[in-house]
């Protein structure tokens, strides 16, 4: 494989970083990772495996990726601090260009890297109704928490945390999120974002259940902050032995909340709010226009803690309106 030219530019270096620090761990994973690189003191992950004779080379080389990422940021804040000189601050560009040269070096020397199965493109895969099917099946001590997470999009660690809902009038639900994916070093992710969500046009079946279970206890109430990871096993397991289906996991449900909200043409600023993203960017790699359910947007009202950065990008439906009114307009 030919080796990738080196990368100057200060947005694509910073969005090489970003990308490495936005990668959802868990807590007890960061910890682990901020242990290893303490052992590692600057060396490279390879060269420390090495010396050590370990087999086990993921979890080293998952926290130096981590530790280069950050040193990257650090060097290209120095690299936009006017109090610096020109050469100081040129200095400090070309030490996060080579930073990320050396992580796009980091290959796996023990073995190929296994290929992952992508559930934004497995969603093509699954039958309409699958989250209908699915809820029916699932445990009844998780039902709520996965209405939940199918009406918002939630993430996992977000459940976890506790999701406030209130119950509106005429079915619609009112979601509280603690943001989970949120970094004091990149300002990536909504600390917390509030979305109202009207069941009946994509998820008829969940909505009144889910307002019925909360009116009966006054209209509001919060999940149970959960530090297990039962809610994830369960929707898998759920799927493959009850269902049949191999490729569910908790994200599909995000991925589906996504495809729906750009089928129904949902406003793109407010997918990337719903969704718990700053950067506008960051939604393309969620759910597909194609799979979503068409219709009015389930996306009553939304908000969140931050402004939303970067730029636009044409989204899918709209293109392909456009291309559509070109093909009529040429005929003409």
């Amino acid at each position: 494989m030919r080796r990738p030219s080196k990368i100057t530019d200060r947005g694509e270096l910073r969005k090489v970083a970003r990308d490495i620090l936005d990668e959802q761990i868990s807590p007890s994973t960061e910890a682990e990772y901020l242990r290893i690189e303490k052992r590692l003191n600057g060396k490279h992950w390879h060269e420390y495996a090495t010396e050590n004779q370990l087999k086990n080379v993921a979890p080293i080389r998952a926290a130096w990726r981590r530790s280069m990422a950050k040193k990257v940021l650090i060097e290209l804040s120095k690299s936009d601090d006017q109090e610096l000189t020109g050469v100081e601050r040129a200095a400090a560009r070309a030490t996060a260009a080579e930073h990320v040269e050396l992580l796009a070096e980091a290959i796996d020397y023990l073995r190929p890297a296994k290929p992952k199965s992508s559930k934004r493109n497995g969603q093509s895969t699954l039958p309409s109704d699958w989250r209908n099917k699915l809820l029916m099946a699932m445990p009844g001590k998780y039902k709520s928490q996965f209405m939940v997470m199918a009406l918002t999009g939630a993430r996992p660690e977000e459940i976890r945390r506790g999701v406030t809902i209130h119950a509106l009038e005429n079915g619609v639900l009112e979601f509280n999120i603690q943001g989970a994916k949120c970094s004091q070093v990149t300002g990536g992710g909504q600390d917390w974002r509030r979305l109202i969500v009207d069941p009946s046009v994509c998820l008829p079946l969940f909505g009144p259940a889910l307002h019925d279970e909360v009116s009966r206890i006054g209209g509001e109430a919060t999940l149970p902050v959960s530090t297990g990871l039962g809610l994830q096993k369960a929707i898998t397991r759920t799927a493959l032995e009850k269902l049949g289906l191999p490729k569910i996991s908790a994200y599909s449900l995000r991925h589906a909340f996504a495809s729906d909200l750009k089928r129904s043409k949902t406003d793109t600023d407010a997918i990337s709010l719903a969704m718990g993203h700053v950067s506008r960017r960051s939604k393309q790699f969620y759910g597909r226009w194609k799979v979503g359910k068409s219709g009015k947007s389930p996306l009553v009202c939304v908000e969140a803690a931050k402004a939303l950065t970067g730029e636009e990008r044409i989204p899918p439906w709209l293109s392909h309106e456009l291309s559509k009114k070109k093909g009529f307009d040429n005929k003409s």
